[in-house]
């Protein structure tokens, strides 16, 4: 399967599975058939959106990026990040999930947290706690089905992680060495709470 409407993943209806499974595990699914010009248009018209006013894009696939809001307090990110949301949504009537953090890693698991069509801000400082109850959320780029990269992510703890040299981090993690030094670094040297 492509993907999996909200509605099915209750069932256990995931991406990436074969679809006689996602019919066992939902014998009402209704399966579409996938239109990839139809959806790289769409891409095309959301990723303009990003891109308006010279805005930074990085793109991660046809309906995942990052997109540079510069030098701005939280509440201007967060206002940002609502308007490109309105645009697009006014555009293709589609609706968009947005995660506005100091650091990328953050933002996109912020993303993923408040989906579907959520707006989530983290405030800088407040990162470490964030993070901490979605340790396995913290490999961006490695889905939860890479079981083997997020073995690696819990056992070896922030402070381990950050003596690592950069090849030893890219043998571990990939493209994604450099958020995985920032979140380690992140967590390593938050300052804590005091509980009450």
């Amino acid at each position: 399967m492509l993907t999996a409407s909200y509605e099915a993943r209750p069932y256990g209806v995931r991406s990436a599975i074969p679809l006689y499974q996602a019919r066992m595990a939902c014998p009402e699914l209704i399966v579409v058939p996938p239109d990839m010009q139809k959806y790289r248009g769409i891409s095309r018209e959301i990723f303009e959106i990003f891109r308006r006013e010279g805005r930074a894009v990085e793109g991660l696939s046809m309906d995942e990026a990052f997109v540079a809001v510069g030098v701005a307090t939280l509440d201007e990110a967060r206002a940002f990040a609502a308007a490109i949301r309105r645009e697009v949504f006014e555009s293709t009537q589609l609706t968009v999930s947005a995660g506005v953090a100091t650091a990328k890693m953050v933002a996109k698991i912020a993303s993923d947290s408040c989906k579907p069509d959520g707006l989530l801000a983290v405030a800088p400082g407040e990162e470490a706690a964030f993070l901490a109850p979605n340790a396995g959320l913290a490999l961006v780029g490695h889905r939860a089905q890479n079981t083997s990269a997020l073995k690696r992510l819990r056992d070896h703890d922030d402070r381990q992680l950050a003596a690592l040299d950069d090849a030893q981090l890219r043998d571990l993690f990939g493209s994604w060495f450099h958020e995985v030094r920032d979140l380690a670094s992140r967590r390593r040297f938050a300052p804590r709470r005091a509980r009450t």
